[in-house]
């Protein structure tokens, strides 16, 4: 698996662009939404119903987690995946942020690991990006101690993105980020098409009502 990168100075600059907590995760929760979406009949005869999306922040490690049980990252959706400037597929996908999980991802860190098993593909692939090894060694696509590969059933689909964050999300930026993607949401969580929690607690689209009176 080869996967090209841009300079260390293109991903800095993206890094300064103006920007709110809560797009970020919007942008993560939107690609976990799409994934779902184009894999949803394959998923559905699996069994499985909806989709779970999970955001937690560890404050002890000061890393934000992004677990979903979507379609998984393809490997052939890896060679583009952290390249800027490379075209969405699809006219009709949601990613209505425009930034992409990328830039949401380095706007938040400097540093984020994807594991991701795709659903069809008996592997799962761990990903560790770090824009300071990519400047320190000057890469054009990530060396082979970055990526990893391990077995997995085939019918495994799930990705867990791991940011380290560099700015700080504060306690009392909660509130807003759940009233924000809950109303984002909504239509997915009312259809019962989505399970969305943050921090543990499940976002429910009374939430947002409740912030809005």
């Amino acid at each position: 698996l080869s996967i090209e990168v841009n300079s260390a100075q293109a991903y800095r600059l993206m890094q300064k662009i103006a920007f709110k907590d809560y797009y970020a995760f919007s942008e993560f929760i939107d690609n976990s939404v799409q994934s779902y979406l184009d894999n949803k009949d394959e998923i559905n005869k699996l069994g499985q119903k909806n989709l779970k999306v999970e955001l937690s922040i560890n404050k002890q490690n000061n890393t934000l987690s992004i677990k979903d049980n979507a379609g998984g990252i393809a490997e052939n959706k890896f060679l583009d995946a952290l390249k800027l400037g490379v075209p969405k597929d699809s006219q009709t996908s949601l990613h209505e942020f425009g930034v992409g999980m990328k830039i949401a991802a380095l706007w938040l860190g400097d540093s984020f690991t994807i594991e991701t098993s795709a659903l069809g593909e008996n592997w799962k692939t761990t990903v560790r990006f770090d824009i300071t090894e990519i400047q320190e060694k000057d890469l054009s696509k990530l060396s082979d101690d970055q990526i990893k590969r391990e077995k997995a059933d085939v019918d495994d689909h799930y990705t867990i993105l791991s940011i380290n964050l560099k700015r700080t999300i504060h306690h009392n930026r909660y509130k807003g980020i759940v009233f924000h993607i809950t109303d984002v949401y909504r239509g997915f969580i009312e259809n019962k098409d989505l399970t969305l929690t943050f921090q543990g607690e499940e976002c429910k689209s009374e939430d947002s009502e409740i912030l809005n009176t």
